[in-house]
């Protein structure tokens, strides 16, 4: 009888703990701010908004905009659109999280 590899343990779906969705403020602090040692103040002064704000997005207690992604982009030399996408990511798993398995059985494909 075959025996698995330890590699084949290793990567077996059933024994990975999913991880948490990741917000865009944890990504703001963990790879932006703290880095370059920039306060949460600070960088809402650089891009012209109030510092709760910041803070909020970076508690996960607030979603990226428009208008924040375009400030992010600007200060940080990214795209509006990759802060845009990791917003649109994070809430799409915290959805699929919430419901994403009673919704595929309730919903039959119609194509």
């Amino acid at each position: 009888m075959p025996t698995k590899s330890k590699l084949q343990t290793i990567i077996n779906k059933e024994n990975m703990k999913k991880l948490a969705p990741l917000h865009p403020g944890e990504m703001l602090k963990e790879e932006f701010l703290d880095p370059m040692k920039i306060s949460q103040r600070e960088f809402a002064r650089i891009i012209k908004v109030p510092a709760n704000r910041v803070n909020q997005i970076v508690n996960g207690k607030r979603a990226i905009t428009g208008d924040t992604a375009i400030r992010f982009g600007l200060a940080l030399k990214t795209s509006p659109e990759f802060w845009l996408r990791l917003q649109d990511r994070y809430e799409l798993e915290k959805t699929y999280d919430e419901v994403g398995n009673s919704l595929k059985e309730e919903i039959q494909p119609i194509l």
